[in-house]
Order: C-alpha cells, then structure tokens, then sequence
C-alpha cells in the first residue's frame, strides 16, 4: 500500500509540466490506483477493472465514473450479463482527489481523501 501512495505522489508531482492529454492519463492512474487500494483493504479483489467513463461536471475538476465487476466463475466479465458491480467517482480538483462509492440509489458516498503536494519544479526548496 505505501508503494501505491509513493507511486501516486511521485507521479502526480510531475503533472505540472505535462499536457492535459498526459494530466487526464495521469487522472486516469491515480484513480484506478485508489479504487484498486480501497477493493483490496475491502478484501473485494474478486472484482475486475471493467470501464472508465469521464463525468461532465464544473470546469475546474476532473471527475471518473470507474466501473469494477465481478467475474462469473468461468473468470469472463460479459456486458449483457448482470454481475456484481461496484463504481466510484473519482474527482479531481488542482491537488485535491476524493474516492467516492456511487451506491445504487444513485448517491455517492466519499471513502478516500488525498491532498497532494503542490509541485515546484525548478524552484529550490528554502530551509527556513
């Protein structure tokens, strides 16, 4: 799990020199990370990463709609079939991601919070 985060921290450091093409993908793997990490604390690992949809919201956040399902016993994730799912939002604004768990009543309830570091590449830090 601690490499999970240093992998999330690191990378997402690096986002401030990239394109938004790169920053989307960036978005993309940080969220598929923490959903991933919170399946796996739930001792859910059963169900497999099925979609990725982006949710048009306000213009200066970035949400996911990650869709996970649980296999049938054959190990096959089919889109006709009705198998367990569970689905996240995962929202991004500047240095902030929360995880949410959308519940089928159509309301989304928040399980991680991270803030990230502020980037200042090529700026040295000041020991003060």
């Amino acid at each position: 799990m601690k490499n999970n985060i240093l992998f999330i921290i690191s990378t997402i450091l690096f986002t401030g020199c990239q394109t938004p093409e790169q920053a989307n993908q960036q978005q993309q793997a940080t969220c598929k990370t923490l959903s991933q990490g919170y399946l796996k604390i739930q001792n859910q690992q059963t169900y497999e990463f099925w979609r990725l949809e982006k949710v048009e919201t306000q213009a200066e956040q970035s949400t996911l709609k990650l869709t996970y399902k649980q296999p049938t016993e054959n190990g096959v994730i089919m889109s006709g079939l009705n198998l367990p799912t569970v689905e996240f939002l995962c929202t991004q604004q500047q240095q902030h991601v929360v995880l949410a768990l959308q519940q089928p009543t159509g309301k989304s309830v928040q399980v991680l919070e991270l803030g990230l570091a502020k980037t200042t590449i090529g700026k040295p830090k000041s020991l003060d």
